[in-house]
């Protein structure tokens, strides 16, 4: 698997600068730069991060180059407000959601 082109495929679909889709994934820039520069398979806690902070599971991550990350206006619109949200309000808004 190529996961820096997986990487790569995820940020451009995204528009993400490098310090951003580090951030945003829950990484270093040092440690994204170094699956980029190496191609190395990353640790399973960094396919957590990544995978959760963009709302895909594993095997999207590792799927072929099918997978498809696209969201709806809205649905990016929403993501957008939800990370910048602090985490006990996530839940809090995350129990509200559920009950509908």
């Amino acid at each position: 698997m190529d996961v820096a082109k997986t990487l790569r495929k995820m940020q451009d679909k995204f528009k993400m600068s490098n310090v951003q889709f580090a951030k945003r994934a829950g990484i270093s820039t040092s440690t994204l730069q170094s699956l980029y520069n190496r191609n190395s398979m990353p640790t399973m806690q960094t396919v957590d991060r990544i995978c959760e902070s963009f709302g895909i599971t594993p095997s999207q991550f590792f799927g072929d180059d099918e997978t498809d990350y696209k969201l709806t206006q809205e649905q990016r619109e929403l993501l957008e407000y939800w990370w910048k949200l602090p985490v006990e309000k996530r839940v809090i808004y995350l129990e509200i959601i559920k009950l509908g």
